[in-house]
């Protein structure tokens, strides 16, 4: 997944329902990095812009 914001927020995997989520300091309500390790998801890395 890529975003022009990929510094500011991460995106996240949680392999048993495949369920993706957005973390980061502007997303409301999400879970922060750490709790979403506890649960089990893996971060997504970020595609560079200039793979696009």
């Amino acid at each position: 997944m890529d975003s022009a914001d990929s510094w500011e927020f991460q995106w996240w995997l949680d392999s048993a329902t495949g369920q993706v989520e957005l973390s980061g300091a502007a997303v409301d309500g999400g879970l922060s990095p750490d709790e979403l390790e506890e649960r089990g998801a893996v971060q997504v890395a970020t595609a560079d812009s200039r793979r696009g």
